[in-house]
């Protein structure tokens, strides 16, 4: 009998504990965010998708301990997405933030997410930052001039781009790929471990060095806690 009793103590407490294990899954959704044309992420595994239209708007999607770990603020023109990944999550947990701005002009990723745009991209000039081992990944990107910084085990991939001028430095083991066609192509650094590829970007000129022209709190910020 006390084996049985113990059994069914047992079931009991599964039973209670696998609902808690159950993901609560919720989107979050801004859709008139103060002004910004620049986004930075850093923190944790963040999916960031930018698409360009008018209006300036953002939603956060996930599991809601994952969704309540991801702090956004919008200060100095800048959309900055903090994600304090928790220490337990599983293989898949994803967080997800979807971004739409009428352009953009810097992203920066200097953690371990991902940023990706989502319809195509035009736009004057644009400033792409990436350390540790954050990923762009852009397609379809018509600009004035980009200039691009990858550190650490980054990444860079702009899949077809149409550009003024490109420069570009990547340093440690951090890749670059590019494809498309360039007026001027300047490669300011290359780290001895770096890659740099640009076997499918047509360049009408090899540049020389240099570098290129570019940037309701009480601080003036804007913050969302979720």
């Amino acid at each position: 009998m006390k084996k049985i009793i113990r059994t069914l103590t047992i079931i009991a407490m599964l039973g209670s504990i696998v609902p808690a294990l159950a993901q609560e899954y919720k989107t979050r959704e801004v859709p008139n965010a103060p002004a910004f044309s620049a986004i930075e992420v850093s923190g944790g595994d963040v999916n960031v998708f930018f698409s360009q239209g008018e209006g300036y708007s953002f939603a956060v999607s996930g599991p809601a301990k994952l969704v309540k770990a991801t702090k956004i603020k919008v200060k100095y023109n800048t959309l900055f997405i903090d994600y304090n990944q928790p220490f337990f999550t599983g293989d898949n947990d994803d967080i997800t933030v979807s971004v739409q701005a009428p352009t953009l002009t810097r992203v920066a990723v200097t953690g371990e997410g991902d940023f990706k745009n989502q319809t195509a991209f035009s736009g004057q000039d644009l400033i792409i930052n990436t350390s540790k081992n954050g990923e762009v990944s852009l397609k379809n990107v018509n600009i004035g001039q980009v200039k691009i910084e990858a550190k650490g085990t980054s990444s860079v991939d702009i899949d077809y781009i149409e550009a003024n001028k490109i420069s570009v430095s990547s340093l440690d083991r951090a890749e670059v790929e590019l494809s498309g066609r360039t007026g001027v192509l300047e490669i300011i650094k290359r780290g001895m471990f770096a890659e740099i590829d640009t076997e499918k970007l047509i360049a009408t000129q090899m540049g020389n060095g240099g570098s290129v022209a570019g940037q309701v709190a009480k601080d003036g910020s804007v913050e969302f806690n979720f």
